[in-house]
């Protein structure tokens, strides 16, 4: 099962909230209370229980309907509060206003551009060993990277140059070729060389990761997999090949 992360949760929990609003406004409106007030109120709380849904699912067009939706709510709910109170509480009128406040800060359009782009990147995992394959692949699957995954040296290297992809997380002892020479054959290739291999293995000492260094792998990490270092090891190096990248671009 996937691991909610904060922007799920918010997603989640706003929907929930402006489904049980909807069907509040809806029910008044069918009792002829409020009447035209409560339909409008109801199709804009509708509108917002989708919108956060998706929103939880990193689409920034849903942050966006969101954001003006709650505005709306906080200028239409700013009249009705004043000449109906009893129908729409004043405290609702000041919580659309702080979600429409917090869903336009910068940090967090921010937020959502990071995560956009992390779809984007993808993530060669090469293991023989299946539960260190699912603990890394769930690690990063949840923060919106692409994953792919290969049990042997001969499959990962052909997945690398065939998929192309961003980064790889590469074993060292596997059956057939090993991790160091499929590690060395990457960066011969003229096609692979510019991909950041990053050692996922067991085997954690002086030699050994000079060894990994030696064939040409960007740094080193230890199993069991620590999410903290997994996370932070793979951004860095993302950053610094896209930054790289883009001013290779300039120099053209």
């Amino acid at each position: 099962m996937r691991k909610m992360n904060m922007l799920n949760f918010i997603g989640c929990a706003l929907s929930i909230f402006y489904t049980i609003l909807m069907v509040v406004y809806y029910l008044d409106f069918r009792m002829n209370e409020h009447g035209l007030h409560s339909l409008i109120l109801s199709v804009i709380f509708l509108v917002l229980s989708v919108s956060s849904f998706f929103m939880g699912n990193q689409k920034n067009w849903a942050r966006v309907v969101v954001l003006w939706g709650n505005l709306v709510l906080g200028v239409y709910g700013s009249y009705l509060s004043f000449y109906f109170p009893s129908f729409l509480s004043p405290s609702y009128v000041i919580m659309f206003a702080v979600t429409a406040t917090f869903f336009h800060l910068p940090s967090v359009r921010g937020w959502f551009e990071y995560l956009t782009k992390k779809n984007w990147e993808c993530i060669l995992i090469i293991d023989d060993d299946l539960t260190s394959i699912k603990i890394a692949r769930s690690i990063l699957v949840n923060q919106g990277y692409s994953v792919l995954t290969t049990t042997s040296g001969e499959e990962g290297l052909e997945t690398a140059r065939e998929k192309n992809p961003d980064l790889i997380l590469l074993d060292v002892i596997m059956p057939g070729l090993k991790g160091r020479e499929v590690c060395r054959k990457l960066k011969a290739d003229e096609n692979t060389r510019h991909i950041p291999v990053v050692f996922l293995t067991a085997k954690d000492s002086v030699d050994d990761i000079k060894a990994e260094m030696d064939a040409g792998a960007e740094t080193h990490l230890t199993k069991p997999v620590n999410r903290g270092k997994l996370l932070s090891t793979v951004s860095k190096l993302l950053d610094r090949k896209n930054g790289q990248k883009v001013r290779s671009q300039n120099k053209k």
